[in-house]
């Protein structure tokens, strides 16, 4: 019987093929995390939870020789050079999604913070319009693919269509 859990993190493209492209990893990354660039472009973890954020996703190493786990379990270490995709509107990709949500296929994403994508929370502006807010224009990095309620106490994969 064919697995059901994907073993790729790219999972659909819209239109041709996405070039794969790798950089030095700044700390342990592990495929399907959105990912930013540090000062010495090296990459990290997208850190600012609902910050402006380029769909750039750690894919996973299919020549990285490990056979006791699926390629997108391996995570990449410290200063390995990473295979990273730029994501393009409508591709499917398999990311990460923090514990405690509860998403509903057609949520927009953002980023978590931590390498993940979580649903968007809208920031309320008070009647009175006092108050300073920060308004990110590139906050939204997908939408959700797929229902998806996480309580397990670790993050979990969910499939995102990039927006």
């Amino acid at each position: 019987m064919a697995s059901s859990t994907p073993h790729t993190i790219l999972l659909t493209v819209n239109g041709s093929d996405r070039p794969v492209f790798e950089f030095e990893a700044n700390e342990a990354l592990t495929p399907g995390e959105l990912l930013a660039f540090d000062a010495d472009d090296e990459l990290i973890p997208h850190g600012v939870a609902g910050g402006n954020a380029q769909a750039i996703f750690c894919v996973e190493d299919p020549y990285n020789g490990v056979t006791s786990a699926a390629a997108i379990d391996t995570d990449y270490s410290t200063g390995e050079q990473t295979r990273v995709v730029f994501a393009q509107p409508g591709d499917v990709v398999y990311a990460w999604c923090p514990t405690g949500q509860t998403i509903a296929k057609g949520d927009a994403l953002e980023s978590d913070g931590a390498g993940g994508l979580q649903k968007h929370t809208v920031v309320a502006v008070n009647a009175a319009g006092s108050g300073t807010y920060t308004f990110y224009a590139k906050a939204i990095v997908a939408f959700a693919a797929e229902d998806k309620t996480n309580s397990s106490g670790s993050r979990a994969r969910i499939r995102a269509r990039v927006a």
